[in-house]
């Protein structure tokens, strides 16, 4: 869920906007979809849906992924995993194109399109001009450092390494090839990955190599816990309940 204020044309009074991310089915195609309503504060609802984004939900039916955030520069960034899924996405050289699974896509909030300065906006395939980053196993977490504006994440690893990652335009998170720390990976070489033009590759920030199965992550944008712990990360696991 993301929930963005706007202005609207054709009215005086401020409008709020609700962002869904959900799996659903029409006609028999499960798909992952974003809408967004308009909520009507009076009668307590939403109303008005529009479709922003349709993405694959198959084979699945896991790593759907779906967190959804309005960035500071108020674009609609939205994250989906590889859904089992092994394509150049996914760093596999040989496998299928781009399909949108395995990463962030970044897109004006009214419509889904493209923005015009998105990393791979150029690129011959338009499959691309939506991503962010990519490379993503999965994902339960976005979010913005209200100091620093820049966008971290947190991804799941299969057997090893959850991570912690900063999202700079045109990331290459690794997977399948690299989870956790390169220099754990041994032998292996840059090089080797799904390099897109405009695109990186970059460690995480912090990994655990014993995963957690690591959530949501959120920074704290105000002192309501005490100023030590402003503008602090808040990161929370599945397999011990902790927050970190």
């Amino acid at each position: 869920i993301a929930i963005m204020n706007s202005t609207k044309t054709n009215a005086a009074n401020n409008s709020k906007f609700v962002y869904l991310y959900y799996t659903e089915s029409k006609g028999g195609d499960l798909r992952n979809r974003v809408y967004r309503y308009e909520w009507n504060g009076q009668n307590q609802n939403l109303v008005n849906p529009t479709l922003i984004l349709d993405l694959p939900a198959l084979p699945g039916p896991n790593h759907d992924g779906g967190k959804l955030v309005i960035g500071p520069d108020h674009y609609l960034y939205a994250v989906i995993g590889d859904l089992n899924h092994r394509g150049k996405l996914q760093n596999t050289n040989d496998g299928p194109d781009p399909d949108d699974t395995s990463v962030i896509l970044r897109v004006n909030p009214n419509d889904g399109s493209a923005v015009k300065d998105n990393p791979f906006i150029k690129d011959a395939n338009i499959t691309m001009h939506k991503y962010y980053a990519y490379g993503i196993r999965n994902s339960f977490g976005i979010t913005f450092d209200p100091i620093t504006g820049n966008l971290w994440q947190t991804e799941n690893g299969p057997d090893v390494y959850d991570e912690i990652n900063v999202v700079k335009p045109g990331f290459n998170s690794g997977w399948t090839q690299v989870m956790g720390p390169l220099s754990r990976n041994t032998g292996f070489m840059i090089g080797q990955l799904v390099n897109f033009p405009h695109s990186h590759y970059a460690d995480p920030v912090f990994s655990w190599k014993n995963p957690v199965a690591v959530t949501d992550i959120e920074f704290m944008k105000s002192s309501v816990l005490g100023e030590k712990y402003k503008n602090n990360i808040f990161v929370g696991d599945y397999n011990n309940g902790n927050l970190y």
